[in-house]
């Protein structure tokens, strides 16, 4: 890659190696000043932050360095994740990926199911605005309070068999978006995302077939999803009922299932 101009494509890769690497925020610095968004080449997002002044104040180099990490982490790791731990659950639940593909109509609550029971959050954390006590704990105001919400997602006071992957569940007021005034801001553009790229996969490629178990899991204790995601893609066909990834080799409304070339 180039390293002598930093376009946005550059900036959001050398974010990603941020996030993973956990490398120290000072090393993006020497590129903020740049940034001209006055140039065609640098119409987006982050030249926009970087340009934003009210009432002749601007955003700090912290905070647009903050901002950057934000939108990164929000608005790209989380949905691939989502989407990561989708493609899991339908290869762990055939009959579940089965009922989806009869009904499409159940992608709204498939969707909100793979959030309650995978959410690609899993923890946050809190400060409490007031003294309280949680379960025999006494909580002082102003304290950190870490939240596991993959725990409260699978909380069987909440949720009617909480360890069932169920794509038609009715009930399902999951915390996957967290919850009040930091409810995330993007949910509903996630919601979409997610909706959109499952019913075309399951649309197209309803027999897709791979491994079960990621070979790897991304290292974090907040961020919960596969690394990488192989799949086998067949064109048509729908999965055999009890063997959890067969195929029926035969026309169906999807048309022959065959394996689709190069993939």
């Amino acid at each position: 890659m180039d390293t002598h101009s930093p376009p946005p494509a550059r900036l959001l890769w050398f974010l990603q190696r941020v996030i993973q690497l956990q490398w120290p925020l000072r090393l993006l610095s020497p590129w903020l000043g740049k940034f001209n968004p006055f140039l065609p080449e640098f119409q987006d997002l982050v030249s926009a932050l970087a340009a934003v002044e009210e009432q002749g104040e601007s955003l700090s180099e912290a905070d647009l360095l903050s901002l950057c990490m934000l939108l990164l982490a929000a608005g790209h790791e989380t949905t691939t994740s989502l989407l990561g731990n989708a493609v899991l659950a339908l290869l762990r639940h055939p009959d579940e990926r089965r009922r989806l593909v009869g009904d499409p109509s159940l992608m709204r609550r498939a969707v909100e199911e793979v959030l309650r029971y995978d959410s690609p959050i899993q923890a946050t954390d809190r400060v409490a605005t007031a003294d309280c006590e949680i379960g025999g704990h006494a909580i002082r105001k102003g304290q950190l309070v870490g939240l596991i919400l993959g725990a409260a997602n699978r909380d069987p006071e909440q949720f009617d068999a909480p360890e069932r992957f169920d794509v038609g569940r009715e009930k399902n007021d999951h915390l996957a978006f967290g919850h009040g005034t930091h409810f995330c801001l993007g949910a509903s553009l996630a919601r979409a995302e997610a909706q959109i790229a499952l019913a075309a996969l399951l649309q197209r490629f309803p027999c897709f077939d791979g491994d079960p178990e990621p070979a790897a899991r991304k290292r974090s204790l907040v961020l919960r999803g596969p690394t990488v995601l192989p799949l086998r893609l067949y064109c048509g066909g729908t999965p055999t009922a009890g063997e959890p990834n067969s195929l029926v080799w035969k026309e169906s409304v999807y048309g022959d299932c065959r394996e689709e070339p190069g993939v």
